[in-house]
């Protein structure tokens, strides 16, 4: 059994923006990392618990960081990034 098509209800996941892992009232989990095809892809986490907003491992500066803020800037201002 593919758990991936279960937990996405068979609909096909796109890399080109930030992907929802979790989504409810108080609490939500965003994939905006790297699309990049390597071995040290960069995996980055927006976590959203009420107001607080925690960036989790925003990959280096000069390779992922631009595609990073750029995925981070369509859910919030990164500005609102607490931790």
């Amino acid at each position: 059994m593919n758990l991936l098509n279960v937990i996405t209800d068979n609909k096909k996941i796109t890399l080109n923006g930030p992907v929802a892992l979790y989504d409810s009232p108080d609490h939500k989990v965003f994939w905006v990392g790297s699309v990049e095809e390597s071995i040290f892809r960069c995996n980055t986490y927006l976590l959203q618990d009420g107001a607080q907003n925690y960036l989790i491992d925003p990959g280096g500066l000069v390779t992922h960081f631009p595609q990073v803020l750029d995925r981070v800037k369509t859910l919030i201002e990164p500005s609102d990034i607490t931790h």
